[in-house]
């Protein structure tokens, strides 16, 4: 009997080692889960956040292209060699495609255009993300 408890001594060790190895494998797959979900989060957000600024842009030069001429109706942008803005008019609704590394976002103006003499004046009625 003192031989088999003797023998037993080492596997029941070796199975502890086991299973406690185990509980810490699935705790650090689990951590670097967590942390690989939080760094997709921050791109996306800084995604939108250079999205919406390249939008803006966007929308501020249509605005001057518009002032100059009445009749534009699109254009493509390129804001840096990441961003590109497509730019569409349809009677008083601007459309805004921003891509930013693949990553697309889609935003819409209101707007109203009127002539005062020679001059061209734009009033910003709704701006939205759609």
């Amino acid at each position: 009997m003192k031989n088999f408890l003797y023998k037993t001594k080492g596997s029941i060790a070796l199975m502890s080692v086991l299973i406690i190895s185990s509980l810490v494998l699935i705790f650090a797959i689990s951590m670097s889960e967590s942390n690989i979900n939080t760094s997709y989060q921050y791109l996306n957000n800084q995604s939108q956040d250079v999205a919406y600024y390249a939008a803006e842009g966007c929308f501020e030069e249509a605005m001057i292209r518009l002032k100059r001429d009445p009749e534009f109706n699109s254009g493509i942008l390129t804001v840096d060699s990441d961003t590109s803005c497509d730019i569409s008019v349809n009677s008083s609704t601007l459309s805004i495609t921003v891509n930013y590394l693949n990553y697309i976002e889609y935003f819409q103006a209101d707007f109203s255009l009127s002539q005062i003499g020679q001059a061209n004046n734009i009033q910003l009625l709704n701006w939205k993300e759609i």
